[in-house]
């Protein structure tokens, strides 16, 4: 019976096993199957069996199925947008912070044209006489 992430109750052990939690093994995991990703390795069957190739087991011990492979890919997706949706969340709910260098719309003066030309000149928009 599968649960609500998809896993099988029998394949919580590849991924949550004793010390090795799910967070563990995504951190150990996630930075390799980003490289296999960068070079264009993302099929279940080829990241099973280079995962099983450099030795690297899944948190009870075992050797990588491309079922697991697929699942191990879908939980650090997963991962990777939660943290996105609470980050873009995060910034939303933030008030963008002012330099306080920067004066408030309350405290802003009018230029002179002096102050203007000096400005101007700086950015390359006018040249002096």
């Amino acid at each position: 019976m599968r649960t609500k992430t998809g896993i099988a109750r029998e394949e919580h052990d590849h991924f949550n096993f004793g010390q090795r939690t799910r967070a563990v093994v995504l951190g150990e995991m996630g930075p390799v199957l980003r490289a296999y990703a960068k070079n264009g390795i993302t099929g279940s069957k080829d990241v099973a069996r280079l995962l099983n190739k450099a030795g690297l087991k899944t948190a009870c011990g075992e050797a990588w199925t491309p079922r697991l492979a697929s699942i191990l890919q879908k939980l650090l997706y997963e991962e990777r947008r939660a943290r996105r949706e609470k980050a873009a969340k995060d910034r939303a709910e933030s008030p963008p912070s002012i330099p306080s260098s920067i004066p408030s719309s309350q405290e802003q003066k009018a230029l002179t044209a002096e102050e203007m030309a000096l400005r101007l000149k700086a950015i390359g928009r006018i040249t002096s006489r």
